[in-house]
């Protein structure tokens, strides 16, 4: 089943044989540095996958991890869409570090966005990242998303910068 697609990439449900590829993205300190912190082992990544998997069958389920495909079928990441604490829909994106600098950051973003507002319908999404994270900056200022402000994320220990769009009667015209 495929969520959504872009020019050269593919999103679709995680399953247990992405294992390796998800494997090396979890366990990989770049990756993980501005979102867990630290690298997860494998085991901590099956299960985590698995977890993930499972959610896909629950009725209230609010988060969605998907694989990111790169045209036919490599594996090169993963894009979410869950509820924050503050009850929002808030968009995500990891890849792999062998795939950084090829501009599928910016394709899966300006996808995601696309996908939550067209598809979804979705009145409002934002997105977070931390300040330091300077490629990930770069991709949410051009994502369609507007910068609101920074944010301090005390328990990563470094400052957020936070994205929204929400449609609004200006939007819409009125």
């Amino acid at each position: 089943m495929v969520i959504f697609e872009t020019d050269r990439l593919r999103v679709r449900p995680l399953i247990p044989t992405d294992l390796p590829a998800f494997q090396t993205m979890q366990g990989n300190a770049n990756v993980m540095q501005y979102t867990a912190g630290i690298p997860l082992t494998l085991a901590e990544s099956a299960r985590n996958l698995a977890e993930i998997i499972a959610r896909y069958d629950v009725e209230e389920n609010e988060t969605w991890i998907w694989a990111v495909i790169a045209n036919p079928d490599d594996f090169i990441g993963t894009c979410a869409l869950f509820k924050n604490e503050a009850q929002e829909f808030e968009i995500a994106y990891r890849l792999l570090e062998a795939r950084w600098g090829q501009g599928y950051g910016q394709e899966i973003a300006h996808g995601l966005v696309s996908y939550c507002l067209d598809k979804l319908k979705l009145g409002s999404i934002v997105a977070q990242t931390a300040k330091a994270n300077l490629a990930s900056v770069r991709i949410l200022d051009q994502s369609g998303l507007a910068f609101v402000g920074e944010v301090e994320n005390k328990g990563m220990g470094w400052v957020e910068r936070r994205y929204r769009y929400s449609i609004t009667p200006s939007r819409l015209g009125n």
